[in-house]
């Protein structure tokens, strides 16, 4: 993977960490001393135009991500969409909005 990727990916895992201490101690117990790998991230976010699902796409298309399946969640009002990485060590990247 790509050095802007990985740095983009450690950025993010520092942010959920600081919100989310207990993160850094599952990891270490399932990795069991070894580094994890994740094979996807899940976004969240709102039909909103200003952060809706296009918009959290955008960073992720100009790093190399393409658009692959969507999905329609009609009982949990989402609709959501995955993108892959041509490098296949670089993990999905899972956005769903929340219809409003």
């Amino acid at each position: 993977m790509d050095q802007a990727l990985t740095q983009l990916f450690e950025h993010l895992w520092q942010q959920f960490v600081a919100v989310t201490p207990s993160a850094q101690k599952i990891h270490q117990l399932l990795g069991q001393g070894h580094p994890i790998q994740n094979d996807h991230i899940a976004l969240r976010t709102f039909d909103f135009p200003e952060v809706g699902l296009a918009v959290l796409a955008k960073p992720w298309l100009a790093l190399g991500y393409v658009p692959q399946e969507q999905y329609e969640f009609v009982n949990k009002k989402l609709h959501a969409q995955y993108f892959s990485h041509p490098d296949p060590s670089a993990p999905l990247v899972f956005i769903s909005e929340l219809k409003t």
